[in-house]
């Protein structure tokens, strides 16, 4: 049982912050044009200094100059989607996925990868589907990487 408030101080803590927030060096980092120009607009933040760093790659090892699994997944000459399974499944994403599907043909091949057990064994009789469990090896994961064309991050 959720006991009321009889008084809101939400405002009066707003105002706090605001002041408090001013008195200190606040350096505010965003990973993306997006999140900075969004924090650039709170005005909690006014008098920040704003940064925008992006998330880092290491290209030692994502890179296109190494070993990809078309020809282990037997899917030469094929135009290779891939996607992450923690957003694939996401039932959101229902109907993208689905349409992802129907555009499936001898020409096309999907990658999920992250998938759990139950996940792996829903696409088992489509030979335009490949599904991977959890792959937490970067040399691997960079393998199935330059094996796409595309990735479509269904976020």
């Amino acid at each position: 049982m959720e006991i009321p408030s009889l008084f809101d101080n939400s405002k009066k803590v707003f105002e706090l912050k605001k002041e408090l927030y001013k008195k200190v060096n606040l350096n505010v980092v965003g990973c993306s044009k997006w999140i900075t120009e969004t924090a650039k607009k709170s005005p909690v933040l006014e008098g920040a200094n704003f940064y925008q760093i992006y998330n880092g790659i290491d290209t030692t090892i994502f890179n296109d100059n190494g070993e990809n699994l078309r020809e282990k997944l037997n899917i030469n000459g094929k135009f290779v989607i891939l996607v992450m399974a923690n957003k694939w499944f996401n039932a959101k994403n229902k109907e993208v996925c689905e349409s992802i599907i129907s555009y499936l043909d001898d020409t096309k091949h999907l990658i999920i990868v992250g998938c759990n057990e139950s996940q792996k064994n829903l696409y088992t009789e489509n030979e335009n589907i490949t599904t991977f469990g959890y792959v937490t090896n970067r040399e691997e994961m960079a393998k199935i990487y330059r094996t796409a064309n595309v990735f479509i991050n269904m976020t």
